[in-house]
């Protein structure tokens, strides 16, 4: 497998669509479909299905991704070893994370982490949920930061930070003239709902005890509150995200304190792969934390 198909692989894997795919690395659908054609000949096998979704992987191309993807991360860290002189050793922490806690959270860890280890290379990206367990696995990145993290027997998780989660509105709405929002008022009103991830959204249901009525979609919290802006509904996030300015949106508490609505910010990474880079990391995090609830 040359390192082009195995990058046009991994690309279409990822984006589940090839015109995305074929953004993605620059090059012309034509070329991308004739470059997968040509590996699953040389494999002997078909890799992906077409759905209404998008390409899925066979059985058979989950397989490859897993070693595609292991061989594309080291050949990357080859190609940076080699950029560096020989008397600067490499040291590397690669670190996914998505959303709201790109704003605050993250920055301060890292903030934290990069003047105690100035030695070690950071290596922010900013991934789906989904694709941040899948890269984890695949040894692309070495930790990653989000709230809500399914758990998994092979992952261990920190603790970071706790949040609540507040009504977020446009101005001018009628409910931003109160000071706290009554949450029986929640259910009536149109809600930033998500494209990929809707575990937010499950729990507040399952704590409001009815459903949101989900209009218009965001891939992420920071993009819901973009379309509050534009008065399309409200959304829910964490008090942090006032410091984006935007300038039509206000930040209200629940009536009911017992509506409160937490959720703990987490350090995901592989129990099998805690470098000493993780636990530095780590270290940050129990820091972080300590200072946070003295």
């Amino acid at each position: 497998m040359d390192t082009r198909s195995l990058k046009c692989f991994i690309a279409i894997a990822e984006e589940k669509k090839l015109n995305l795919a074929a953004q993605r690395l620059h090059i012309n659908l034509s070329t991308l479909s004739m470059r997968i054609q040509a590996l699953e000949k040389k494999i002997g096998t078909p890799l992906f299905t077409r759905t209404p979704a998008g390409m899925e992987l066979t059985e058979k191309g989950k397989l490859l991704l897993n070693h595609a993807s292991r061989i594309d991360a080291e050949l990357n860290k080859a190609r940076e070893s080699t950029r560096r002189p020989l008397s600067q050793p490499l040291a590397e922490l690669h670190v996914g994370a998505f959303g709201s806690v790109l704003v605050e959270v993250l920055p301060n860890i890292l903030g934290r982490f990069a003047r105690k280890n100035p030695d070690v290379i950071l290596s922010l990206y900013n991934i789906r949920k989904d694709q941040q367990m899948a890269w984890l696995r695949q040894g692309k990145i070495d930790a990653s930061f989000d709230g809500f993290l399914p758990r998994e027997e092979d992952f261990c998780y920190e603790p970071v930070q706790d949040e609540k989660i507040y009504v977020v509105l446009h101005k001018d709405h009628p409910l931003a003239q109160l000071d706290a929002i009554p949450v029986e008022e929640i259910h009536k009103e149109r809600i930033i709902g998500a494209n990929f991830d809707a575990k937010l959204f499950e729990g507040l249901e399952q704590f409001f005890s009815f459903n949101l009525d989900s209009s218009h979609r965001a891939d992420d919290t920071l993009s819901a509150l973009a379309l509050v802006d534009l008065g399309l509904g409200i959304a829910f996030a964490p008090l942090c995200l006032r410091r984006l300015n935007f300038p039509n949106i206000v930040f209200r508490p629940y009536s009911d304190s017992a509506f409160d609505f937490p959720f703990t910010i987490q350090c995901m990474y592989l129990k099998k792969e805690a470098t000493s880079q993780v636990q530095a990391l780590l270290e940050v995090i129990r820091e972080y934390r300590e200072e946070a609830a003295a």
